[in-house]
Parts: structure tokens; sequence; C-alpha cells
């Protein structure tokens, strides 16, 4: 122990930051040892019965178990909750499966290996009193995996999660701490009880059952994680097909173009700090309204999204009354738009569909989106490939890869989240340490990237780059309509400062305007985004294009790793609720100016219809779009815990069973406008 604190070189700060942690451990140990003391005749006694053969059956039944826990069902549980991510983040379908054979392996060795060198090596009395334990402390591993720790949020392919206050949610409260305790004290009296009064053969059977459950459930996921790479091998087949047939924008230089640019968590209220920073950007977007008084129905882009896309009938409480399956209603809210103007004539365009590079959204026709927009006459442009990294810009060429990744980094952490899932609640918080899992990276210059989701930022900068390659001014039609999303704000990094530039070997970061590093490399994610947006701006009005296109750049929430110094409980709620929302209207070329009006990005499909289209009701309902929805204020939905549409299995939206809703009113900015809603869903 001593050794561990002088390694990490910060042992003295993780004590005085865990003082009720170590408190219930030091209470727990001295518990243990009082046991043990009033109990010593009795192990003694024990030591008796228990033959050597007995006792190493136990710990090779234990041992498999742990190994079978540890080894195969936490880290297979992890990859295929989300494997695609982990695919891409770890370069190749290999890499991944490597990743559970090496934790497997490792767990071989600690428990088979070192275990069995160590418990031939121990005199028969303190094997006694080490089976006990080790039996204890598999069965307190099963609860603990089973029971506690569910439900801590998105985890990213780093293993951090993206709960900022994930630290407390392990750890608990200390009552929790403390029943959490008591269980694994009933185990050991349990365990002490059985053997005392001679059950032995009922504990074998007991262990046997309990391993061969873990052999069915490590053999479900196994299938699951076979399934999953026979289907992405698949997906990146086609996919490979579509880099061969690359299609473009295509825009009009006589009629009208309307085109929305989605940027996924890009917060408002970022806006005025990166005009302050970057002044110039005024008559960049010259023609542009800021709308800070913004608000968004959601704070995922689940939900977030078809508000933005499809209007107020796609809000969350809309959509939790219409009893269809939830990926056919985010479908439909995905294509109204698209589908609303090619019905007006206009030649309609998808840049990079939400969910285009993630075989996750399997509702999408198993994934084929080419077929989904191309039956319904809408021009697709897919540009989210990893492979075309480079391709499109040969400036970036030198931004290889390999120097985005971390697989070793990743590795070791997966061998203690196995730990994580299945500790006391005491030691959770402990071996999360913030993200680091105890690796000793807080000297490095820029700690905080171990956050950085790299390959997903790199492809997203190219996205945004490559949007004046793939730009032509060739539409078959009059007047068009352009959707293009875009991931870059979601996505954690440094970019080269002062201009924010994607570079191998970042040396300046500029200066930190915020509590933390985690907000610094958001902020910088965020105006990366706006100065790529700018350039494409830039390209259209040389193009002779900007004054007859209306531009609407819109996001589906705010940005929750943002932490100004002093915020207030409001602040909290503020930055992830307000989403970026600025329009641009034909032939206005005024510097960017702000208007204060109440919004929410549910108006975006009413303020780009407006005055264009004859017909201004949603094709597949019938229902004609307005704003009238949020007069008397709005509800935002603020607990959900489901990231990724095809993880719904129900045609409910709110899944929670204590759903939190905030209603606010007129100015978001005011405190008093703000209430808490209070729904029963059970009734």
């Amino acid at each position: 122990a001593i050794s561990f604190f002088i390694y990490k070189q910060n042992g003295l700060e993780i004590l005085k930051n865990n003082v009720c942690e170590l408190f219930s451990i030091v209470s727990l140990g001295l518990l243990l040892l009082l046991i043990i003391m009033l109990k010593k005749r009795d192990f003694e006694t024990i030591s008796e019965k228990l033959s050597e053969k007995f006792i190493f059956k136990i710990f090779t039944l234990c041992s498999l178990g742990m190994i079978l826990l540890q080894g195969v069902i936490i880290p297979l549980g992890i990859l295929t909750s989300d494997l695609f991510m982990f695919v891409v983040e770890l370069d190749n379908i290999n890499n991944t499966i490597n990743f559970v054979l090496t934790n497997t392996l490792t767990f071989l060795g600690l428990y088979f290996i070192w275990g069995t060198i160590s418990f031939v090596f121990t005199s028969k009395k303190l094997k006694s009193y080490f089976i006990v334990i080790f039996l204890s402390f598999f069965l307190f591993s099963l609860f603990n995996f089973s029971i506690f720790g569910k439900n801590l949020g998105t985890i990213e392919t780093n293993l951090n999660f993206e709960n900022i206050n994930v630290s407390k949610t392990l750890s608990g409260s200390l009552s929790s701490q403390f029943i959490n305790n008591i269980v694994f004290l009933i185990f050991i009296c349990s365990v002490y009880w059985l053997i005392k009064q001679s059950y032995l053969k009922q504990i074998m059977y007991i262990l046997i059952i309990l391993l061969l459950s873990e052999v069915i459930v490590s053999g479900v996921n196994v299938s699951r994680l076979v399934n999953d790479v026979v289907y992405i091998n698949n997906w990146e087949k086609n996919n490979n097909k579509l880099l061969t047939q690359l299609n473009h924008i295509k825009l009009s230089k006589t009629g009208k173009n309307v085109i929305i640019i989605f940027l996924d968590r890009f917060m408002g209220r970022l806006l005025p700090m990166i005009l302050e920073e970057k002044p110039e950007l005024k008559k960049v977007f010259s023609g542009f309204i800021f709308y800070p008084n913004t608000v968004s129905y959601a704070v995922n882009t689940v939900l977030g999204y078809p508000p933005c896309v499809g209007g107020y009938e796609y809000i969350p409480l809309v959509l939790d009354k219409d009893k269809r399956g939830f990926p056919e209603k985010w479908l439909e809210a995905s294509l109204m738009l698209l589908t609303l103007f090619k019905n007006n004539g206009f030649f309609s365009t998808v840049v990079h569909p939400i969910g285009d590079s993630d075989p996750n959204m399997r509702f999408y026709n198993d994934g084929n989106f080419t077929n989904i927009y191309s039956s319904a006459s809408i021009n697709y442009v897919s540009v989210n490939h990893l492979k075309m990294i480079g391709k499109l810009d040969s400036k970036y060429q030198k931004v290889k890869l390999e120097d985005y990744n971390n697989l070793e980094e990743i590795q070791k952490k997966l061998y203690l989240y196995s730990f994580l899932n299945i500790v006391s609640q005491n030691l959770k918080s402990f071996i999360y340490d913030d993200g680091y899992y105890l690796l000793a990276r807080r000297t490095e210059k820029f700690n905080d990237s171990i956050y950085y989701s790299k390959k997903n930022l790199i492809s997203s900068y190219n996205q945004l780059l490559s949007l004046k390659s793939i730009t032509k001014f060739d539409s078959p039609l009059n007047n068009t309509f352009t959707l293009i999303n875009n991931d870059l704000p979601h996505c954690l990094g440094f970019f080269q400062y002062p201009n924010y530039e994607l570079e191998n070997n970042i040396t300046n970061i500029g200066i930190n305007k915020f509590q933390n590093g985690l907000s610094l490399m958001a902020y910088h994610t965020t105006i990366a985004s706006f100065l790529l947006v700018g350039k494409y701006l830039d390209f259209l009005k040389e193009s002779g294009v900007y004054d007859n296109s209306r531009i609407i750049i819109v996001s589906d929430h705010g940005n929750k790793h943002i932490t100004f110094f002093n915020e207030s409980e409001l602040d909290k709620v503020i930055n992830r609720t307000n989403p970026l929302l600025i329009v641009k209207d034909f032939n206005d070329r005024f510097d960017i100016k702000t208007d204060n009006s109440f919004m929410t990005n549910a108006d975006v499909p009413y303020i780009v219809i407006k005055d264009l289209v004859a017909d201004s009701r949603n094709p597949f309902t019938g229902k004609k779009i307005t704003i009238n929805d949020k007069q008397k204020g709005v509800d935002i939905y603020m607990n959900h815990g489901i990231w990724n549409a095809s993880q719904f299995t129900t045609s409910r939206v709110i899944l929670n069973k204590n759903p939190i809703f905030l209603h606010v009113k007129d100015n978001i900015f005011n405190d008093s406008n703000w209430t808490r809603l209070y729904y029963n869903f059970n009734e």
C-alpha cells in the first residue's frame, strides 16, 4: 500500500478526498478482525473439519467463477453494449476481440497461476481462513455485480462515464456503504456457519450451480459478440462500396437554398465567448441572428434531435403518447423536412444522417441508409467514414490515426473496470479515480486528454473540413434543401491554439477560461466546429450562393461537460439545456446580431419553411407546422438514461420510473421562470 501511494505521487490527496470511504473500510476491517479474534478457536475447529482436497475444490470453483465473471462476463457486457463504438475507437474487430482474450488470460493467471502457487505454499490453517474469505468474496462479487453500480450513464470507449458526478454515484451514501459492508459480513458469517455445521456438499452444489449459471451467461454474451462481429463486418463491406459512390451536396445558383447545419451538443451560451475571442467571425456570419434564449426539450441526442428536424410533434411527451415503436417515430422525424421540401419541388439532400456510421441504428433497414433515402428520392451524402480521413484534404494526411489511440491504456483500465463492478461501494470511486483508474498519468501536460474520443473527433473534424470539397452547384431542381449533421462539438479534445486546427503535436491549448480541463476540451471542439462552418460560409459567399440561401445552425441540447467558475444551480441546468440557434435569411448581410426572444430548437422546421412551401403540413401526419406549443412554456426531460435509439425495445419513450421534468417559460436566464414538474406515468 505504501509503495502504491508513493507510485501515485498523490496518495495524500486521495486520502484527504476519500475520508468517508476510508473510514468505512477501516471500520469494516476492524469488525472483521474482531470476529476472527472472537472465533479463533472455532476457526481452528473448522480447519480440522476441512480436508485439503475439499479446500482445493472450493478454491478451484471460486477461481473459475472469478475468471468467468471478471475475465469474460464483465468485459463482454461492456463491449457488446455498443460494440461498434469500441471497434471504431480500437481500430478494428481483432483489437476488440483481443481485449476480451487478454482480459481473460490476465485473470486466469491471477487466480489459477499466482493463486495456486500462493495456495500450495500456505499452511492448512491459513488455507481455512483464506477459503472462507475467498468464497465469501466470490458470492459478494456476484451480488455486487448484479445489484450495485447500475444506471451510471453512458460510458465511453476509454471506460470513462459521461456522468460527471459518477464518483459520487459509485460511492453512494454512507448508509448504502454501510449496508453494502453488512452484506459482505453476512456472506462471511453464512459461509462460516455452513462450514461449521458441516454442510460441505451443499456448499459444493451451490458453487456448481453458480458456475453453470456463469457459463450460460458467458455463452450468451459470446453469442452476442459473434453475431455483432458478423453484422459489423457485413456493414463495413457495404460502406466500403459507398466510398466509391460518394455523392455530393447539390446547391442552386439561381433558385433558393435552405440549409440546416446541425452541430451535436453545441451549447448556445458559448457563442458570445467565441465571438469575443474571434471578433472577425461577426462578419463571416453576416446576416445571422443569434437566439441566446433558446431551450431544448431533452438533454441527449436521441430525444433532442427529433424536435430539431421534426418540430413540436416529436418532443418527448408527445412521442410518449404515440404508441408506435420508437424507431418508426425517429425515422419519421428524420425524414419529415426532407420529404416536405421534396414534395414542394425542392431537391432534398441529407449529409451524414444521425447514426450513419453506427450499425447500432439497425432499425434503419439493417443500417442501409442508402435504400431509405433513395427510396424517398432524397440525395444521400455519407462523409463519416474513417477511411476517408486524409483523403478529402491532403493537408491532414499527416494526422495519423495511431497517434490518437492508446490501446494499452484502455486495456489496463479494463482490468480495473472488472474490479470496479464487484468491489464494495467504499472502493468503487477509489478505483475509478475520476476516470484515471489508478493509472499514474496525472502529471501529463494535458492530463484530461484521457476523455478524448479521438477517432470520432478526427472524422467529425474532417466532415466539416470537407464540405467545400463535396459541394457543387448542379442541382437538377431550381430550389434545394440540405440537412447537414455533424458531431464535432460532441467530441472532447484539444486543437492547436489559436486557430484550433487538427495537428499531430498539440503544443498550445490557450488559456483555460473554465473550471477544469474537460470544459476547455469541450470549448475547443465547439469553437473548432464554428470556425470550420465559417470557412464553408466564406466558400458560399465566394461562389455567389450566400444571398440566395437561408441557413440555420442548430444543436440538440447544451453541453454537460462545460463548467464555469462560480456556477449557480441555474447555470448547471442552462449548460445542459441551452442549444445553439442562429438563423440567416435570404439576402441578409448585417453583422451577426442578437434576439432575446424565447425560442426552442423545435422552432427550426417552422423557420425553414416560412414563406417557402405552399403546403406547410407534416407529410406523415397532415398536421400544420407551427410554433404555438411553446407559448405557455416548455417541459424539458432531464434524466433520460438511454442515448441510442436502437436501445428502445418498446413504444414508450419515458423509461425512467421517476422522470424529472423542468418547466421554463419566457426567459431561461431568470431563475423564477423554472419549476419542477412531477409526472406519474404508471397510472
